[in-house]
């Protein structure tokens, strides 16, 4: 069994994605958090990971760094809502001087470009009153032109950028946790068109990305707000039952060591047992160069309105 990403003695875990695992700061004031909510956190990946933890069970030595990694973020976390939890009325700048009394430059660094791994570009084009769709990942074309002749060509593509701002939220998520992706075409359409399933699946997921479009728009300027509409959004999808934040993370590591995928796991989903509050301020920080997270926002809005028309 090769090892696990974070105990990689480089620190790095390399299949060809480059993936990049930073291992976090020693929390020293563990007595911040409850230890149930690790048993709490082991019990929710356990549910999206049934078959990788009957291995990881059966490995005392890989259990142990499961448990680790879910503790190393609730640590880190709950000291963090202490230590930054003011901060939500700062701006980005006041922000990242604070955060980096409290965390390495290379990690403040990942947060801020969390919103700026793309899953694809979408543009929406008039040629001759007519109007299409394309997407782009790297210059490539990820679906062919979609030409937007009726309510069901709308909804398609608003299903796809809704898609694709999901699986951005959950990057940024893993950037807080200390982790980088890159992700090729194949990786990415397959991963969207999971994501784009279960929208069409699940109403409540897609009513909540509904609720998240309608949350920002009301928020203004407001990058708190903004940064609050993306945690709950974020939050919704980790109460629910379908399990998609695992889903997400899963795909964009495919191509991994078995269980390897589940150790990013546990700590992405280690960040909602401990309240929040420095995840929404991290969140802020990334909201101030994401002007191409912005744009996927703009796209359902102006495809929303066509729809209005057909």
């Amino acid at each position: 069994m090769s090892r696990p990403p974070y105990q990689s003695s480089s620190n790095r875990f390399d299949t060809g994605q480059c993936v990049r695992v930073e291992q976090h700061e020693p929390a020293s004031m563990a007595s911040y958090y409850d230890k149930s909510v690790v048993d709490k956190t082991m019990e929710e990946a356990q549910k999206w990971a049934p078959s990788e933890f009957v291995e990881i069970n059966r490995d005392l030595k890989l259990k142990e760094r499961v448990l680790k990694a879910a503790t190393d973020v609730i640590e880190e976390h709950s000291r963090l809502n202490k230590q930054i939890g003011s901060c939500l009325e700062q701006d980005p700048s006041a922000i990242e001087t604070t955060l980096s009394e409290h965390l390495p430059s290379g990690r403040i660094d990942k947060i801020k470009e969390g919103l700026l791994v793309l899953t694809f570009e979408m543009s929406i084009v008039s040629m001759n009153g007519t109007y299409y769709v394309h997407t782009q990942i790297g210059g490539e074309e990820l679906y062919p032109p979609r030409q937007l002749r009726s309510k069901g060509d709308i909804d398609w593509a608003i299903v796809l950028q809704y898609a694709s701002i999901l699986i951005e939220a959950v990057m940024l998520l893993m950037s807080v946790v200390g982790i980088h992706v890159s992700i090729n075409k194949i990786q990415m359409k397959k991963t969207t068109e999971t994501v784009v399933n279960a929208i069409n699946r699940y109403g409540g997921l897609l009513n909540n990305l509904v609720k998240f479009i309608e949350a920002w728009t009301k928020s203004g300027e407001s990058l708190k707000l903004k940064a609050i509409a993306l945690f709950k959004l974020l939050l919704q999808c980790y109460k629910s039952s379908y399990g998609i934040i695992a889903e997400i993370i899963k795909g964009l590591l495919e191509g991994t060591d078995p269980v390897g995928w589940v150790f990013i796991c546990v700590s992405v989903l280690a960040l909602f047992a401990t309240g929040g509050t420095a995840i929404t301020v991290m969140i802020i920080l990334a909201l101030k160069n994401a002007y191409k997270f912005v744009v996927k926002i703009e796209n359902v809005l102006a495809l929303r309105d066509k729809g209005k028309n057909m």
